[in-house]
């Protein structure tokens, strides 16, 4: 498996993980973020079209981010936070 395949799948498991607390969250939160939400979305979206490039360098460290993310997604309290980080990793390799 490829770095960009293990980034691509790590994306998607802390997105799925951010996405159902986002889904848990009040309507106030919800609207707060939904903007982050379909950048993040967008963003992992990219991420799959790069793949087919094959040249992009990824750095292994953001694969360990990025699983570590998935696993640390916090309360609604901080989804935002959340977000941020994924997209934050996400923006080294596509544009946002």
């Amino acid at each position: 498996m490829s770095d960009l395949t293990k980034l691509i799948a790590a994306a998607i498991t802390a997105f799925q993980a951010i996405d159902a607390k986002y889904y848990q969250a009040d309507i106030n939160t919800k609207a707060a973020l939904k903007r982050d939400r379909i950048k993040a979305a967008n963003a992992v979206l990219k991420l799959r079209d790069k793949q087919i490039e094959l040249d992009t360098a990824i750095n292994a460290a953001d694969i360990t981010e990025m699983n570590k993310l998935a696993t640390e997604v916090k309360d609604g309290a901080v989804l935002q936070v959340d977000f941020t980080k994924l997209i934050g990793i996400l923006a080294k390799y596509v544009p946002i």
